[in-house]
């Protein structure tokens, strides 16, 4: 993830997904969580964390948000209803600096007077009724049975062409190429087999790219996994 002493001396805005970085999926490290906030103290800046999926947690305990570790009011909070819900809902949320409070306000009431109250009304009955939570736990265990379904597959038929990286949390997982395979020309055969792929190449910055495949779990349920999975083999093999 984000490299602290890499920042430029000039960055006044800081944009993080700690819980779940992209594309490999890793959390930040807390080491590299206090020298981030001790950054942001010491040049007077802010960090945005973006905690978009960090509700669907498989591995190990939860990780501090940057924003519970915030002593000096420099971690703006970011959240999001899009993937614990439903895309369509378009609600977040953000908790910002204190100091940043009414700033943040006008600019709301600026940009577009204020949300849909109806919405924001039915979720937070939603929510203070108890349903969220218990929908919280149903999806946390339909996302982990769509996580294990691509990693039997991944370690198992599809191995001697893939490595995984079995992210501790989010709705999507990443896997890498062990042969000398095309990521460009697997994605176009595999395109002709019916099969949506994603490569991960594109991503690299500084470094040599490592051809891989990035598989998102949130909108496919386990049976078609299997099945897209399996032809993915029968690509592979030919």
């Amino acid at each position: 993830g984000l490299v602290v002493d890499a920042l430029p001396d000039n960055a006044r805005i800081v944009y993080v997904t700690p819980s779940h970085q992209f594309p490999l999926g890793m959390a930040m490290s807390l080491e590299r969580r206090m020298a981030l906030l001790e950054w942001a103290q010491r040049r007077g800046a802010l960090v945005v964390e973006d905690d978009y999926d960090g509700e669907f947690r498989f591995m190990g305990r939860p990780m501090e948000s940057l924003k519970s570790l915030d002593n000096a009011g420099v971690v703006a909070y970011v959240g999001s209803f899009s993937k614990t819900i439903f895309p369509e809902l378009r609600i977040g949320y953000v908790i910002p600096p204190a100091p940043l409070g009414n700033a943040m306000r006008r600019a709301k009431q600026a940009g577009d007077w204020h949300s849909c109250t109806m919405t924001q009304t039915a979720l937070a009955k939603f929510m203070l009724d108890g349903y969220f939570a218990k929908h919280l736990r149903r999806m946390h265990k339909e996302y982990a049975a769509r996580r294990e379904a691509l990693l039997a597959h991944l370690n198992g038929p599809l191995a001697p062409w893939f490595t995984a990286h079995a992210p501790a949390a989010g709705i999507h997982l990443a896997a890498h190429l062990k042969t000398g395979e095309d990521e460009r020309a697997l994605i176009v055969r595999a395109a002709a087999a019916s099969i949506g792929l994603y490569g991960i190449s594109g991503m690299y910055a500084g470094r040599q790219a490592e051809p891989g495949l990035l598989f998102g779990y949130g909108g496919i349920g386990v049976a078609d996994i299997h099945a897209g999975m399996e032809k993915l083999a029968g690509v592979m093999a030919a």
